[in-house]
């Protein structure tokens, strides 16, 4: 990497899982995080919407030295990662790099969890991530013929602040 930091952009703290991984990693690398708690949630909102504060978070990332910076948070990559690294990055910071959480999340289910492609399974989600059926589409492609996604309304929020059982509740209740 050339001089410069990394960058994670979360729309809350949910990204520290990611952030405490990479340090684990790369101890000697500079990292600012951005949880933009402003617009948390960003699942309920357009796409439209969600690109343009993502794309804000990622230009004051890009203004602390950030050479590369990851959307840690699936509802902004599923939802902007493309049309950003397509057009805008290329176009104002073509000497920086974009990366996302929903690539290697899908490239981790086809190498590791294969076993699964029979089997039932259920994709939860935010309303937002659920709409753009990114994670059905290339998991069914993937040969995960036996998934349902399920858009929940709550969901960044039982994770911002930790309630694992509501999110285990919800599912029971499905």
């Amino acid at each position: 990497m050339t001089k410069g930091a990394l960058g994670l952009y979360d729309s809350g703290i949910g990204g520290k899982t990611i952030l405490k991984e990479i340090r684990k990693l790369f101890p000697k690398i500079e990292i600012h995080y951005l949880a933009d708690t402003k617009h948390l949630p960003l699942g309920d909102k357009s796409g439209t919407e969600i690109r343009k504060i993502t794309k804000k978070g990622i230009e004051f990332l890009f203004n602390k030295r950030c050479v590369i910076v990851i959307l840690a948070c699936n509802t902004a990559s599923v939802n902007s990662i493309k049309y950003l690294q397509e057009n805008w990055i290329k176009e104002y910071y073509p000497s920086r790099k974009l990366l996302g959480v929903s690539i290697p999340l899908i490239e981790l289910m086809n190498n590791k969890y294969q076993f699964l492609k029979n089997k039932k399974g259920l994709i939860l989600s935010t309303p937002s991530t659920h709409k753009t059926k990114v994670y059905q589409n290339k998991l069914n492609a993937l040969g995960f013929k036996n998934l349902i996604s399920v858009p929940s309304y709550s969901l960044a929020s039982e994770i911002e602040y930790g309630n694992e059982q509501k999110i285990i509740s919800h599912l029971q209740k499905i």
